[in-house]
């Protein structure tokens, strides 16, 4: 997989961050030389976080001003004159956790897979809202509701879906950038998991980036890893998140 394709990976997730951000009320974005910062009253890295696009050290002293004492992720990727690690880990910040970041390339889909339609502008409601019982079950209603309507509202994110009479069996989001395809919050309601659902609605994904002559990007945890690479997913890179302290974290962007 080379740099370029990882790197519109990255801008794909940026797009997407920004899209959904962009659909929730009372959100301030601040477009600083260096970053993007994104702030919120819900308190979620939905809504609050930083987009770091040259990452400096002045660059990261700033955004660490403009972050302290807020709830915010930070997204760095690791191109520039400065190791983000090494920037990040002078400051104080600790590594929490990681994601993997996945491309398909551009791949004729299966010769059989099962057509998940586009969701109707009168269901992309109730979609949505399926898609954080899924995600967020443990979360409040309202942060749950807030989400599901930016994501409802945005007419940049694509949502696919299957159901049985009124109600949603699966779902996921696409959502496009010029180089890009990408595919997010991919959900199985719990009852019907482990029957192969996940697998078609990640080949009918496949299909919709073929017609469109794009590669397919997304993120996981690295369990899941594999059975991305078994659809013909490549590893690119990984998201790693870092913290300094509690409410307060860093995620890095790094491509291999």
């Amino acid at each position: 997989m080379t740099a370029g394709v990882a790197s519109e990976a990255v801008q794909n997730i940026w797009t997407t961050y920004l899209h959904l951000a962009e659909g929730i009320a009372g959100v301030r974005i601040e477009r600083s030389e260096g970053f993007i910062l994104c702030r919120g009253q819900i308190p979620h890295p939905v809504c609050n976080f930083a987009i770091v696009l040259e990452p400096e050290v002045d660059v990261f002293r700033a955004l660490s001003r403009h972050c302290r004492g807020c709830q915010v992720n930070v997204y760095v990727t690791s191109v520039g004159s400065v190791d983000p690690r090494e920037a990040l880990i002078a400051q104080g910040f600790a590594k929490a956790y990681e994601l993997e970041i996945l491309v398909a390339p551009v791949q004729a889909p299966p010769d059989r897979y099962l057509e998940v339609a586009t969701v109707a502008v009168e269901r992309r409601q109730s979609v949505a809202r399926f898609m954080m019982d899924c995600f967020f079950a443990c979360q409040g209603s309202h942060l749950r509701r807030s989400i599901a309507n930016a994501i409802a509202r945005s007419e940049d994110l694509e949502l696919l879906g299957l159901g049985r009479g009124s109600n949603s069996v699966a779902a996921a989001m696409l959502s496009s950038s010029p180089a890009m395809l990408g595919l997010y919050n991919l959900c199985v309601a719990e009852p019907l998991r482990g029957q192969g659902i996940g697998r078609e609605v990640v080949s009918a994904c496949l299909a919709t980036a073929w017609a469109r002559k794009l590669p397919l990007t997304l993120q996981c945890q690295p369990t899941l890893s594999t059975w991305y690479e078994d659809q013909g997913f490549e590893r690119c890179g990984k998201l790693e998140v870092f913290s300094p302290t509690a409410g307060n974290g860093v995620i890095m962007m790094q491509g291999c």
